[in-house]
């Protein structure tokens, strides 16, 4: 799969049955998601839902959703679109193309998504850079659309993103993808409500991990 190409699958039917401190990229943490699985009980397996996930493609996510009627973008540049060189002034422009190619919605006929995944993401953009993103996703949004992501509170975060996997248990697999750390931006509420305009947070969740969930909407 490219990553500079938004795939899709469609699923009309449910089938049968700045690098500091190194850390482990050998064991995958399991964790619970409320959030993220309450904007999942919306699925349907008789209405279609489109969702976009901006993280990296995952077999097991895409497994999950097959059971519902859906269908399911996938951006699959997160590693590009984490990386902005904030020291440029002709970077957010560069970024903005970068973004424009991993979501290439058809737009004789845009989509009207009703769940954004953006994982991590947020954690690795400047306010500036996440601003853009919000604006450039609106147009393909509504008053249905719920928006979800992970914020860190810690000082210190994994260099590049980590991979995300929705399994079948309900639960969220997260594979770290660096051994390395970086400096964490330690967004708040009131940073987020800022840069997400006019998305607000409707509900907040601090996981075991130290991790806050946030789930969004107009």
């Amino acid at each position: 799969m490219s990553s500079a190409t938004t795939s899709a699958w469609t699923t009309d039917h449910p089938p049968s049955g700045r690098h500091q401190d190194k850390i482990s990229v050998n064991e995958d943490i399991i964790t619970n998601s409320p959030l993220l699985f309450q904007m999942l009980k919306n699925l349907s397996v008789t209405e279609q839902r489109t969702l976009l996930d901006m993280g990296q493609a995952s077999q097991s996510s895409i497994d999950f959703l097959s059971d519902y009627k859906c269908k399911l973008f996938i951006s699959d540049s997160i590693s590009e679109l984490s990386k902005p060189d904030q020291k440029s002034t002709d970077d957010l422009q560069l970024w903005l193309k970068i973004l424009a190619k991993s979501i290439q919605f058809n737009q004789k006929d845009p989509p009207e998504l009703d769940f954004i995944f953006l994982w991590s993401l947020p954690n690795y953009l400047s306010p500036q850079h996440l601003k853009a993103l919000i604006e450039y996703l609106l147009p393909y949004t509504s008053a249905q659309t719920r928006l979800h992501t992970y914020i860190y509170n810690t000082q210190n975060m994994s260099a590049i993103p980590a991979k995300y996997h929705i399994n079948r248990n309900q639960k969220v697999v997260v594979s770290s993808l660096s051994q390395h750390q970086t400096k964490c931006p330690m967004y708040h509420l009131a940073d987020l409500h800022n840069c997400f305009k006019p998305f607000k947070a409707d509900h907040a969740v601090m996981l075991s991990s130290g991790v806050q969930e946030y789930l969004f909407s107009v």
